[in-house]
């Protein structure tokens, strides 16, 4: 599975300028959320002590377990389809909202190119280009009728926010390696 962790690198890389990496402790996460942001990025945090995702879930955001949800996936428990699907709805919500999609990877490297994408319901290549993501043509697409909604509640006016954010949490110890 090393080609899937070489793919994952490459999206990491195109995300995410790897030489600006720092070392943060819990309390400069959101600043250095923001700081990406500010520069037009995602995030990227490699959890060395496993108390990110919490912070995260206690920042108001919305978390999703991609590790528990790819687990279910190789075990028959789910779908690809169930799992794009909600993947889909959790970054519809944010995307409108402009809070943060947290997707916790655990220590596993999900594929997002083959395995957890669908064109029509969670097109991981769109949404893991943060300028393609921005473009109306681009986002609209996923948001389904009954989601058409701004802020107010009012019909046919679904508005991204731009203060959407999406976070990728790995959870690395020393003896750990993304599987």
């Amino acid at each position: 599975n090393s080609l899937t962790k070489d793919i994952l690198q490459q999206h990491i890389r195109k995300m995410v300028d790897s030489s600006e990496f720092v070392q943060a402790g819990l309390t400069k996460l959101s600043a250095e959320t923001q700081k990406s942001h500010q520069e037009g990025k995602y995030s990227f945090f490699l959890d060395g002590n496993g108390n990110c995702a919490t912070f995260f879930n206690y920042q108001g955001g919305c978390l999703k377990d991609v590790n528990k949800m790819k687990m279910k996936v190789d075990t028959g428990m789910t779908t690809k389809e169930e799992v794009c699907e909600e993947l889909r709805k959790a970054v519809v919500a944010c995307s409108r909202t402009g809070s943060s999609l947290v997707l916790n990877l655990g220590n596993t490297a999900p594929d997002f190119l083959n395995t957890i994408t669908d064109d029509k319901e969670f097109p991981a290549n769109i949404i893991f280009d943060r300028a393609a993501w921005r473009q109306e043509e681009n986002h609209m697409k996923l948001v389904k009728e009954e989601e058409n909604v701004d802020l107010s509640g009012h019909k046919g006016q679904y508005v991204m926010c731009m203060d959407f954010q999406l976070v990728l949490l790995a959870t690395k110890s020393d003896d750990d390696t993304l599987a």
